[in-house]
């Protein structure tokens, strides 16, 4: 099971865990921004900063980000991604 606090955390849309857990969490970032992508939790300022970070720090493409975030409806995600890389 590859599950993480922060993918527990995306699932309850719970935003202030999202945030504090996103923050330190190492392990299966790629999994938790699908997750997040496909998520209905509204992504405040603090935690886009959070995602573009992790993104570059961890050089994980946006690219499924981008392709589940549009399955899910996400204009937001996709608009963010999209002015950032």
């Amino acid at each position: 099971n590859k599950r993480t606090a922060l993918s527990y955390a995306i699932n309850t849309n719970s935003q202030e865990n999202v945030k504090t857990l996103f923050k330190v969490t190492k392990k299966e970032v790629s999994m938790s921004l699908q997750l997040l992508a496909e998520s209905d939790l509204v992504i405040d300022q603090d935690l886009w900063e959070s995602i573009i970070e992790k993104i570059r720090e961890e050089r994980i493409s946006y690219k499924p980000l981008i392709q589940a975030a549009s399955t899910f409806g996400k204009d937001d995600f996709i608009k963010l991604l999209l002015k950032n890389f």
